[in-house]
């Protein structure tokens, strides 16, 4: 599983995770952090993830969590059925959301 600090303070810099098509595991870990602290979610936020592969198509999910300040995401498998790089938007209730990217790498 593939760790980021996701800040939900901006940066000029996007997050980039690296995916294949043919992984089976496509979980990611968020480490969140606002500005130099973590930030800790209490469970009761709505935690959602939206994509958009590099051929136009698009969807979203919904990520179960707990209170703490680590995510661990599992990304569907049409996020990352075409290779390039997938545009991610982390959302996390009325907290903020968080731009990210998934390289995803051609399968052989």
């Amino acid at each position: 599983m593939e760790s980021k600090n996701i800040n939900l303070i901006p940066e000029k810099t996007m997050p980039v995770y690296h995916a294949s098509k043919l992984d089976s595991s496509r979980a990611i870990r968020c480490n969140l952090y606002e500005g130099a602290s973590s930030l800790s979610l209490t469970g009761a936020e709505l935690v959602r993830v939206r994509f958009l592969r590099p051929d136009g198509e698009h969807g979203s999910v919904i990520v179960p969590h707990s209170s703490g300040s680590v995510l661990d995401i599992t990304i569907p498998s049409d996020a990352v059925s075409v290779p390039g790089r997938v545009y991610c938007k982390l959302k996390i209730g009325d907290l903020g959301c968080k731009a990210f990217y998934i390289e995803v790498e051609r399968g052989v």
